[in-house]
């Protein structure tokens, strides 16, 4: 997103020590000093502080099942002006149907929703992988996941 260079700020919120420092690895191998400012974790205290009532913003969130208790009915009220794309995790998390669904509800209030998931991997697109055979290249682009995972974006209403 910083490299794009059509965002005022780029923020990446990483609970983790380990996480930030490998996120602060990325940032210098992008070149991309001083354009990201990585901060801890994302609270609706942080989206209160960092962004108006009406103020828009892009939030991209993937937690990895931890966006069910991220998003409560007060982050969503707080995001209501941005636009939030989140990977959904159900089957990472205990009740994770369920607990997806009463978060679709709560985002209603809110949002439009859509869902999306990855038509194709596109292993022709990197000139890097042209030497390797069909199954190698699908390979360096699997994430290795059990199931094709959905991503849903939430736009202000």
């Amino acid at each position: 997103m910083a490299r794009l260079e059509k965002f005022e700020q780029v923020i990446a919120f990483e609970k983790s020590a380990e996480g930030r420092q490998a996120l602060s690895r990325a940032v210098a191998l992008n070149d991309c000093e001083g354009m990201v400012d990585i901060a801890c974790e994302l609270t609706q205290f942080e989206v209160d502080e960092r962004l108006g009532a009406d103020e828009r913003a892009l939030v991209l969130i993937d937690i990895e099942g931890s966006e069910y208790d991220l998003l409560t009915s007060g982050m969503l009220a707080a995001l209501r002006s941005s636009y939030v794309l989140v990977e959904l995790h159900p089957f990472e998390i205990e009740n994770g149907i369920a607990r997806e669904q009463r978060l679709i509800e709560r985002a209603h209030d809110h949002f439009e929703i859509e869902f999306f998931i990855r038509e194709s991997y596109g292993p022709n697109k990197f000139s890097e992988l042209a030497a390797f055979d069909d199954d190698e290249r699908l390979l360096a682009l699997s994430e290795g996941r059990a199931s094709n995972m959905r991503w849903m974006l939430m736009s202000p209403k």
